[in-house]
């Protein structure tokens, strides 16, 4: 996402917070204005139609008045792009199994390091597996790995 839009997304969530904390909302009360707030649906910059809850709302003014119209724009996530539950000795694992048995079905997969103590059942899901293989592609046409 461009700073551009990030910037714009943060002016949009300060539109909606700014009557809050000049209190110039037209209706009675706070409580009012996050009601009228809520039930309303906006067009974010984006192109995106979403709703908002009174904890977003509530959200968006502590973080700005803790760190300002910065506060309200989109972070990236530092995680991005990087496995958070698999271990790198999980992984190597992973690699050589599929690289062993090309055809091995990630359901296969997924119970091997699990019975060889590399991670525990509870710990990551099908799905992490199989976003792992997809992402180091590892297929049985193409048996060597390649990380991006």
């Amino acid at each position: 996402m461009d700073n551009n839009l990030k910037q714009k997304i943060a002016l949009f969530r300060y539109s909606l917070i700014t009557p809050l904390l000049t209190n110039t909302f037209s209706q009675s009360t706070a409580k009012e204005y996050l009601q009228e707030v809520i039930a309303n649906t906006f067009d974010v910059p984006g192109g995106l139609s979403k709703t908002y809850s009174t904890s977003t709302i509530n959200d968006w003014l502590r973080l700005y008045r803790k760190y300002g119209i910065d506060g309200l724009s989109l972070k990236s996530r530092s995680d991005k792009g990087s496995s958070r539950f698999l271990s790198k000795n999980a992984k190597d694992f992973i690699i050589t199994s599929k690289m062993e048995i090309p055809k091995h079905s990630t359901k296969s997969i997924h119970h091997e390091p699990i019975a060889n103590g590399y991670i525990s059942y509870d710990e990551v899901s099908f799905c992490t597996i199989q976003r792992f293989i997809k992402k180091v592609y590892i297929t049985p046409q193409k048996l060597e790995p390649q990380l991006n």
